[in-house]
């Protein structure tokens, strides 16, 4: 069964909340994977044609990457510029999350932040929303958040609560 995202909210209220299985929990990882990586493919393009058309930037378009499928622990998905460079390194670091659904809700991981901290103002989180599986597209908007480390954790914008801990032993 296929649920449009609008009515997904009101179906899970009215189903509440279900036991999944290990083959469920496989599935669903499969499918946010795969949202995953139309999002990025999705901020790819974007960033090429945002550099291209509204920065005049044509070399830095050509040079915009994916990162996190040779890099999983770098902290972000995609490596852009801001604009024009005269030395051609990479000064916007961006997060991508993506969903099928409208509202902006993710999880941003301990790496993630850590990155952010590090980077600051060349670090972004961009979220696409309203990706539709089948047409590798989306229906929604890219929301690009600056600065995620100060705009989502210091400014009150954003809510956020801690889903889990890793746990070590003292010695």
């Amino acid at each position: 069964m296929i649920v449009n995202p609008e009515f997904s909210k009101l179906l899970s209220s009215l189903l509440g909340t279900k036991k999944m299985s290990y083959d469920e929990l496989e599935q669903k990882l499969k499918i946010d994977r795969e949202v995953g990586d139309i999002a990025e493919q999705i901020v790819l393009e974007y960033e090429k044609n945002r550099l291209k058309n509204e920065e005049s930037a044509d070399i830095e378009s050509k040079l915009v990457q994916i990162i996190s499928g040779t890099d999983v622990s770098a902290g972000y998905d995609v490596e852009s510029f801001d604009g024009q460079t005269t030395d051609l390194k990479f000064n916007r670091h961006i997060e991508v999350k993506g969903s099928i659904n409208y509202d902006v809700s993710f999880y941003w991981s301990s790496g993630e932040i850590k990155k952010s901290l590090e980077y600051e103002n060349t670090y972004w989180i961009y979220f696409v929303s309203g990706i539709d599986r089948r047409n590798q597209s989306y229906r929604g908007e890219i929301i690009k958040i600056p600065n995620p480390s100060h705009e989502v954790l210091e400014t009150g914008n954003y809510s956020s609560n801690c889903t889990k801990y890793h746990i070590t032993k003292n010695k």
